[in-house]
């Protein structure tokens, strides 16, 4: 991303934020939605972000110089969250939510254009029962399917 439009991301989110010529980054946000913070974040580390559902709510945070996986483990723990890191793609969440990404071993994920993930896994969760499981994801308005139980 440009500098400029990482720039407008920070100003949009409600906050500021720095990247110095160290690993720390410098964040300050005040009463400003979560999603967007954890968002500005991942674009300072370099890493893809998906956010569980609950997922939700506003936050404040003055931190100086901190690595930025390291604040995203602060923001998601301060809020009840687990934070899982497969290869380049960091998921955030709530601890049933990860387990269930954690365990499934095998989950595809599929991003939809039309129609409602949340929608289409009641459907598919009641269709398959106990042969697949689905969660959506609604932010990004995907599908995460794996084997049942």
């Amino acid at each position: 991303m440009r500098p400029v439009a990482l720039a407008l991301v920070f100003l949009l989110a409600g906050g500021a934020a720095s990247l110095s010529a160290d690993p720390g980054i410098d964040l300050r946000f005040q009463d400003v939605e979560i999603s967007s913070v954890f968002r500005v974040i991942s674009r300072l580390a370099g890493k893809n972000i998906l956010l569980g559902k609950e997922v939700r709510g506003k936050i404040t945070l003055d931190l100086s110089d901190v690595d930025p996986m390291q604040a995203i483990h602060l923001v998601a723990a301060v809020n009840k969250h687990k934070v899982l890191v497969r290869n380049n793609i960091v998921i955030v969440g709530n601890p049933e939510t990860i387990a269930f990404v954690r365990g499934a071993g095998n989950v595809k994920i599929i991003p939809l254009r039309y129609g409602d993930a949340a929608e289409l896994a009641e459907k598919l969760n009641r269709l398959y029962k106990g042969k697949i499981e689905v969660v959506a994801d609604e932010r990004t308005n995907s599908l995460l399917i794996t084997r049942g139980k």
